[in-house]
C-alpha cells in the first residue's frame, strides 16, 4: 500500500510542474512582446539597453526587407548577352603612302637637268601675319578681298612693262621680246568656249619691238601660247587678245602639242573641279638661250606653271618645270613645290595670301589631289 501511495504522490508533483511550465512561458513571451512593442514605438529605449546588457536591436530589423532586383547586363557592341566582353578584332595596319612632298632646290634643279639659272632668290616671308580663313563664297566675291592673286612679286627690269587685258595680265620684257610671266584666273564657266579660235596672230600695239609673223616663218618653232586660246574662249575680245605676240613664245612643236598641251588641259579640268584656279606661267630664262628671227626673240629652254586652288575646302598649290622639248613622261614627274619654283624663277607667287597659309601650301603639294 505504501508503494502505491508514493507513486501517486510523485505523479501529482510531476503533473503540477508540467502545469506551471506553460504559465511561465506565456508570461515570459508576453514580457518579450511588450518590450519589443515599446522598442518599436519608443526608440529612445535603445539607449538604455546597454545598461541591462541586452543586445542592441536596430529598428531597421523590424522593417520589411525590400526585394532585390538583379539586373542582367545589357548586350552591347562590347559585351554579349551573358555579359562577357567580346574580344576586339585586331586591326590590320595599313601603311598609307605619303602624298605630301617637299622638294629641295637640289631636286628641283635635277628635274630640269641641273640647269643653273641666274635669278635672285625670293623674299623671305614673315611669320607675323594674322591667320585668315579663305572665303567659300563665289570666286568673284572672294577676289574683291584679295586682288591680283595671279600677279607675282618680282623685281622687273627697266625695260619690262606690265599689261592688263580682258582675260589675263602679263609682264613683257622688251629685251627678251617675250613675257616674263602671264597670270590669270580660270573659272569653271570660262573653260566652256563660246567663241571659235581665230588663229590670227597680231602684234601687240602696247609694246615696243613686238615679234612678227616673219620671225616665226620657217623657223621650225610653234607660236606657243602662255595663256592658252582654249582658256580665253569665253569672249571675242579675250580670244582676240590671246593671239597678241606678247603672249607667244617660241616652242618646240613636240612640246607645244604634247606635254605642254596636256598640262593646259589638266588646268581646265582642275578649274572645273574646284570652281576656279589661279595660273601663273612663263619661261625660265638664264641669258644663254638662242634667239629667233631679226627681232632677236629669246628661245626658252624651260617653261613653268604655278597653280593655286584657293577656293577648295583646303587650299592647294603645285608647280611644274618642263623642258622645251617633247616628252613621254607623266606630268607628275615634272611637279615641284612653289617654294622651289620661286627659287628657280626669282618670283614670289601668291604673296597676297596670308603668310601662314602661303608658307604652308607653298612648301608642299599633294599628288593625290592633283592627279
Amino acid at each position: 500500500m505504501n508503494k502505491t501511495k508514493k507513486k501517486k504522490s510523485s505523479r501529482k508533483k510531476n503533473s503540477s510542474k508540467k502545469k506551471s511550465r506553460p504559465v511561465k512561458n506565456i508570461i515570459l513571451y508576453s514580457i518579450i512582446v511588450i518590450i519589443l512593442c515599446l522598442l518599436v514605438y519608443d526608440k529612445n529605449l535603445l539607449k538604455s539597453l546597454p545598461e541591462y546588457n541586452l543586445p542592441q536591436i536596430s529598428s531597421s530589423f523590424f522593417q520589411k526587407k525590400k526585394s532585390v532586383e538583379i539586373e542582367l547586363p545589357k548586350p552591347s557592341l562590347k559585351t554579349n548577352l551573358s555579359g562577357d566582353r567580346i574580344p576586339k578584332k585586331e586591326k590590320k595596319s595599313e601603311t598609307k603612302p605619303k602624298t605630301e612632298h617637299t622638294v629641295s632646290l637640289q631636286k628641283a634643279t635635277s628635274e630640269v637637268e641641273k640647269k643653273d639659272f641666274d635669278n635672285s632668290s625670293p623674299k623671305k616671308k614673315s611669320e607675323n601675319s594674322t591667320a585668315k580663313i579663305l572665303d567659300k563664297k563665289s570666286t568673284k566675291d572672294y577676289l574683291k578681298g584679295i586682288k591680283d592673286l595671279y600677279i607675282p612679286d618680282f623685281k622687273p627690269e627697266q625695260s619690262s612693262q606690265t599689261l592688263h587685258y580682258t582675260g589675263f595680265s602679263l609682264s613683257y620684257n622688251n629685251n627678251t621680246k617675250i613675257a616674263n610671266w602671264v597670270g590669270y584666273e580660270l573659272t569653271a564657266d570660262e573653260t566652256v568656249s563660246k567663241v571659235k579660235r581665230v588663229n590670227k596672230f597680231v602684234k601687240d600695239p602696247n609694246v615696243m619691238n613686238s615679234a612678227t609673223n616673219k620671225d616665226y616663218l620657217k623657223s621650225g618653232y610653234d607660236r606657243g601660247h602662255l595663256a592658252p586660246a582654249a582658256d580665253m574662249g569665253w569672249s571675242e575680245k579675250s580670244m582676240f587678245e590671246s593671239f597678241y605676240y606678247s603672249n607667244m613664245t617660241p616652242q618646240e612643236p613636240s612640246f607645244n602639242r604634247g606635254i605642254w598641251k596636256e598640262l593646259e588641259e589638266k588646268c581646265r579640268n582642275w578649274a572645273q573641279r574646284d570652281s576656279a584656279i589661279i595660273i601663273v606661267t612663263g619661261p625660265i630664262v638664264s641669258g644663254e638661250e638662242k634667239k629667233l628671227g631679226n627681232t632677236g626673240i629669246v628661245i626658252p629652254n624651260y617653261f613653268f606653271k604655278a597653280i593655286l586652288s584657293p577656293f577648295s575646302e583646303k587650299p592647294h598649290s603645285i608647280g611644274f618645270v618642263i623642258k622645251n622639248e617633247g616628252s613621254l613622261k607623266q606630268l607628275k614627274e615634272f611637279s615641284i613645290t612653289i617654294d622651289s619654283l620661286e627659287t628657280l624663277t626669282g618670283f614670289d607667287f601668291f604673296q597676297q595670301l596670308p603668310d601662314n597659309i602661303e608658307n604652308q601650301i607653298e612648301s608642299e603639294y599633294d599628288l593625290n589631289y592633283w592627279f
